[in-house]
């Protein structure tokens, strides 16, 4: 939650895969915010995905297509979620908020969370260009 731009949304950059890990944990972050967001625009449920959440930019390209005579790509659709979250972004730095503000409470890299008896140890330097290639 600490690099959502949409604040503490329980489904923006939810992923279960490796959650001890911290190899991968940002990029599988910034990947599931844009489908989260992608999700969120065009009206579908983000707990309805198939378990191949990826399959869905394709699959929603499709529908789309189908609906309007257009010829959408999974990437077109994916850039939903991308532009989406860009105006996030911009809406808060116009409110004042920057990356100092994106940060978790100390306690989370301090106190170990049971049964697994593990802190948040994701390095910041690593976490605050989630979205740069956005």
């Amino acid at each position: 939650h600490c690099v959502s731009p949409m604040g503490a949304d329980h489904t923006a950059g939810i992923d279960y895969r490796d959650p001890l890990s911290k190899e991968g944990q940002v990029q599988r972050s910034r990947d599931a915010q844009i489908l989260s967001a992608t999700i969120d625009c065009v009206g579908y449920c983000l707990l309805a995905l198939p378990t191949k959440a990826s399959l869905i930019y394709d699959v929603i390209a499709k529908l789309i297509n189908a609906r309007y005579g257009i010829d959408l790509k999974a990437e077109d659709v994916m850039d939903i979620g991308k532009n989406t979250i860009k105006e996030e972004l911009a809406f808060n730095r116009s409110a004042g908020w920057t990356d100092i503000h994106n940060r978790l409470p100390e306690f989370m890299v301090r106190e170990k969370l049971p049964p697994h008896n593990v802190v948040f140890d994701i390095p910041q330097d690593e976490i605050d260009p989630i979205f740069n290639k956005v």
